[in-house]
């Protein structure tokens, strides 16, 4: 059989034989594309000064590093950094924000206990609850607007 090009030749082999060693190496190929896929960074997005991912404290309390963003997912990497806010004695009570290495913060520093956000997401979640209560049982546009106001705050898709 004659063939006017390769790219024709090509198509008619495949359709004759359609396993092809080819089709094999690809489809190990998209295997393995599948199992080395990377962890998606949940917090790369940027949050205020009073809402970080996380509160890292020097042993004496004097320096403060909020983490407000996230460069990758491994922390465990030499040059690995966060974008912080920093407090320290030489910033009078403000912050400095920038990039800071995560072993730096690691090795001045202990990751605090966020009471202050668990506080905050309880009530936030209680101020939702109730909001949606009053809303179902009267829906007016009042309560309606209550209860967008209590979901900014609370989002009840994001519980574990």
């Amino acid at each position: 059989m004659a063939f006017k090009s390769t790219r024709q030749r090509k198509k008619v082999m495949s359709i004759l034989n359609p396993s092809s060693s080819s089709d094999k190496f690809r489809s190990n190929i998209n295997k393995n594309r599948d199992m080395t896929q990377k962890n998606k960074n949940t917090q790369s997005k940027m949050r205020p000064v009073d809402n970080p991912y996380e509160t890292w404290k020097s042993p004496d309390g004097t320096w403060e590093w909020r983490v407000l963003k996230k460069w990758q997912v491994d922390d465990n990497k030499p040059y690995a950094r966060y974008f912080c806010a920093v407090k320290s004695p030489y910033t009078h009570g403000s912050y400095d924000m920038g990039d800071v290495y995560v072993a730096d913060i690691k090795s001045n520093a202990v990751k605090q206990e966020d009471t202050k956000n668990i506080d905050n997401s309880d009530k936030a979640r209680n101020d939702f609850l109730k909001a949606r209560e009053n809303y179902q049982e009267n829906k007016t546009p009042e309560n309606l607007q209550i209860m967008k106001k209590s979901m900014k705050n609370y989002n009840p898709f994001s519980e574990k």
